[in-house]
């Protein structure tokens, strides 16, 4: 039974329990996108107000001072004024007040030259916007001491590409973070790409019915797959198919790194962004599903498997790789490590986290052994052994480390660094490959004399 929250019992109830919920925040594809926006405007005053109260007894300091002297002034003002006309002076109360500090500052955001944002490009307006809008919703969420929930319709339109990709790695690193939830939609391949099977919703309506369908079930990825479409257009050079979303990050990072350093390697986050290159996440039950729908594009494909097992056990996705090879245009590695975290130069870990007991054994668990240092160095009381006993907080730990080695980690990774734990070049040769297939296919600036 329904009942009117403006019902005064109904109401009080409603008091008590929203303090409860987690603060839900949507963000509308179809907005306006103005630096003068409430939403826009309300983070700055907040951090005006924010930088008042950091310096509030020092201003309150100045303020006593001038009022006294003003006050002073005023009093010595009316007694003269009491010499000449008694009646006058005694009509006269001097009163010294001032404006609360916040409304003595304004906030305009401007950019190259001067320009304000309300007068920048749409992608840029739409981009500050959306960023005022988290600050927003984050400071709310911590007044109320909740959760957030964050909703937000097609993040990408307006965005360049690389805006795209930056925006959905900052949106997916808050969704680890305690209590904090990211719903997206979009209409966009290269974002639903971007995510793990698990992630993924089909949203259909039949009927005047919403129906909500899990990524996990086969059925829907090749529901997803079609109503998506693989490919935005018809740029593409090279397919890069690899297990998941950490993979993509240590290989776009490194490859930049060495690219930078003038290496005969390409970058392939610029070559995904510019749309000749496209990563294709294999996890699970859909790594057939994608190789089958890749064969007809007759464009060059690479795989990449982590290694898994030690030798003399075959790697875990041997019969596939050996299919894979005997296509045309078609390459499939395994590491020979155990897996892509394996090439992160452990003294980086060990810097970071003493406790960190990786030796740089090919085969050693690296995810686990760094979350295990994490959890060990934090103020939490609770053993790592009763943690190794929860499957699911473990596996949430473990996923955190991937996603940190790949990111951070790979961030700090150098040529040298990279040749001191891969010294037969394994990860340089994938990249010259795809590098080779990428100027092949007329791609400029991919690669160095590759």
């Amino acid at each position: 039974m329904d009942v009117e929250l403006k019902a005064e019992a109904a109401k009080a109830i409603w008091d008590q329990l929203k303090k409860h919920l987690p603060v839900y925040a949507v963000f509308k594809s179809d907005r306006p996108s103005t630096d003068q926006d409430a939403e826009a405007q309300d983070p700055m005053k907040a951090a005006v107000k924010e930088a008042i109260k950091a310096q509030e007894d020092t201003l309150n300091e100045i303020a006593n001072k001038v009022k006294a002297e003003v006050q002073e002034i005023a009093n010595r003002t009316v007694e003269k004024i009491r010499e000449m006309n008694p009646e006058l002076a005694q009509q006269l109360t001097p009163r010294v007040s001032n404006k609360n500090w916040d409304s003595l500052f304004s906030v305009n955001l401007t950019g190259d030259e001067d320009i304000p944002i309300n007068k920048r490009g749409s992608g840029t307006r739409r981009l500050v916007l959306l960023n005022f809008f988290r600050a927003k919703a984050e400071k709310e969420a911590e007044e109320q001491s909740t959760g957030l929930i964050y909703a937000i319709e097609e993040p990408e339109t307006s965005q360049h590409p690389h805006n795209q990709v930056m925006l959905v790695k900052a949106l997916e690193d808050l969704a680890h973070r305690p209590g904090c939830q990211v719903f997206l939609t979009t209409h966009t391949p290269m974002l639903a790409r971007w995510f793990s099977q698990r992630s993924l919703r089909l949203v259909t309506q039949a009927n005047g019915m919403t129906f909500v369908r899990h990524g996990k079930e086969e059925e829907t990825i090749k529901e997803i797959v079609t109503s998506l479409g693989v490919l935005p257009d018809h740029n593409i050079k090279v397919f890069l198919g690899v297990e998941g979303r950490n993979d993509i990050n240590f290989l776009r990072i490194i490859s930049k790194m060495l690219h930078d350093a003038v290496e005969d390697v390409p970058d392939l986050g610029d070559a995904e962004d510019s749309g000749h290159l496209v990563f294709v996440p294999l996890g699970g039950s859909s790594l057939d599903l994608w190789v089958s729908r890749l064969e007809g594009f007759d464009r060059p494909e690479f795989y990449l498997f982590d290694r898994d097992t030690e030798p003399s056990k075959n790697p875990h996705y041997q019969d596939q790789a050996d299919e894979i090879n005997k296509r045309p245009k078609c390459k499939a590695w395994h590491t020979k490590k155990r897996t892509l975290e394996n090439y992160i130069y452990k003294d980086l870990m060990i810097d970071e986290y003493p406790k960190y007991a990786g030796t740089g054994d090919d085969f050693e668990d690296v995810p686990t052994l760094f979350a295990q240092a994490v959890h060990e160095e934090s103020a939490s009381e609770e053993t790592w052994a009763n943690i190794q006993n929860d499957l699911k907080k473990l596996g949430k730990k473990i996923s955190n480390a991937k996603r940190r080695l790949c990111s951070e980690f790979a961030e700090k990774m150098t040529p040298d660094f990279l040749r001191e734990v891969d010294p037969d070049g394994e990860v340089r040769g994938w990249l010259r490959e795809v590098g080779t297939a990428l100027n092949a296919g007329g791609v400029p600036g991919q690669g160095r004399a590759s």
